[in-house]
């Protein structure tokens, strides 16, 4: 938290400098135009004529034009990067998935186990750093087939029963509790007890 806080800063802070450092740049090349002889100095943040004043408004404007240029082209490239990285853990967490699958007598248990722990981790490494619509999309990647049929049945009704799910999607009793299951502890899902059965709705951060 702290690493991240003071990362923000030092970029925060660096950002800060550029913008100065394009005002000095453009104020010296405006000045050759605008109001030529004197000093760089005597014309530094100088509104007193309106030559000045004018040679100022466009160095600061400009400045922080280019400045925020630079700001998205550098944002652009860590989005990429970091959405590199989250699909290679992803990759190698459904590896890792797979090979439980093979042969765990628990593997159901096991297997919501280690997606839980995913949906934490990619949470945690990622909160604040990407939108949440983002997120969801990152954690679906490392969804089986079926967890994601029953997450478009949910999202089609927007409130359904754990029956009217196995019925539509033709899954019998205990593998429709299973998979509710998983999305249960991995947070996209919520369920209520409704009489002999629940009612599945998706969880609010897992909408749109």
């Amino acid at each position: 938290m702290k690493t991240a806080q003071t990362d923000k800063g030092i970029k925060a802070l660096a950002m800060v400098l550029l913008i100065i450092l394009l005002y000095f740049v453009f104020l010296y090349a405006g000045k050759t135009i605008l109001v030529p002889g004197g000093t760089l100095g005597n014309h530094m943040m100088n509104f007193s004529t309106p030559e000045t004043g004018i040679l100022n408004a466009y160095a600061i404007a400009l400045a922080i034009a280019a400045g925020a240029v630079v700001f998205l082209i550098l944002r652009e490239e860590e989005t990429k990067e970091k959405i590199k990285v989250q699909d290679t853990d992803i990759e190698v967490i459904k590896k890792a998935m797979a090979e439980i699958a093979k042969g765990t007598p628990s593997k159901d248990k096991e297997l919501g186990v280690i997606k839980k722990a995913l949906a934490e981790l990619l949470k945690e490494k990622f909160e604040r750093q990407i939108p949440p619509e983002q997120e969801l999309k990152i954690i679906k990647k490392a969804l089986t087939e079926e967890e994601k049929k029953a997450i478009a049945e949910i999202e089609k009704a927007g409130e359904i029963t754990q029956d009217s799910l196995r019925f539509r999607l033709g899954w019998s009793k205990a593998k429709a509790s299973a998979i509710i299951s998983n999305l249960d502890r991995m947070g996209i899902v919520q369920r209520e007890r409704q009489g002999k059965t629940y009612k599945v709705f998706l969880q609010k951060s897992a909408k749109g």
